[in-house]
């Protein structure tokens, strides 16, 4: 099957001297909605300027995701963090041994930290995301995939330290 993107979703956390009332901000967009858009627009406020730009962009397993990317619209990510492959270094295993993103976050953050609603109770299908309208539940899914990618990287980088 040839390489596809059905949403993107991006979480920004707000920053360290923000005021408490500034929350995390988590977007997902639909690429089949408008997919020039969505990711064709080549501007400086597009997603695809935020993809290639030098902000870091934390994935998890981003191998599919960064070669469908590229395949379909162009688009080489640029600075990307993947937390599979961090897992597996942190771990001693090589980087085909990736773990599923909530067991990863769980190890890292806890399971008191670690609220998912439907990640542990779902087994990703490629293609389960180009279905539209998208569900209440994929969308919490997709929604939920990013909430913890900032909090996981600063928690690699804690471990990492105590490991080098």
């Amino acid at each position: 099957a040839r390489p596809h993107i059905s949403t993107i979703q991006i979480s920004v956390d707000p920053p360290a001297d923000a005021s408490p009332k500034e929350v995390q901000m988590v977007y997902v967009f639909d690429t089949h909605k408008n997919p020039e858009g969505t990711l064709g627009r080549q501007d400086e406020d597009s997603l695809r300027a935020i993809l290639t730009g030098s902000w870091v962009k934390v994935l998890h397993c981003c191998h599919g995701d960064a070669n469908a990317l590229y395949r379909e619209y162009g688009i080489c990510l640029n600075r990307a963090f993947d937390t599979g492959l961090a897992d597996c270094l942190l771990r001693g295993k090589r980087g085909n041994e990736q773990r599923k993103l909530d067991a990863v976050l769980i190890e890292y953050l806890g399971v008191e930290t670690v609220q998912m609603t439907y990640k542990s109770t779902m087994e990703f299908v490629p293609g389960m995301f180009d279905v539209r309208p998208l569900t209440e539940w994929l969308f919490v899914y997709a929604h939920e995939d990013v909430k913890f990618a900032i909090v996981c990287t600063w928690s690699y980088a804690h471990a990492w330290r105590s490991v080098a």
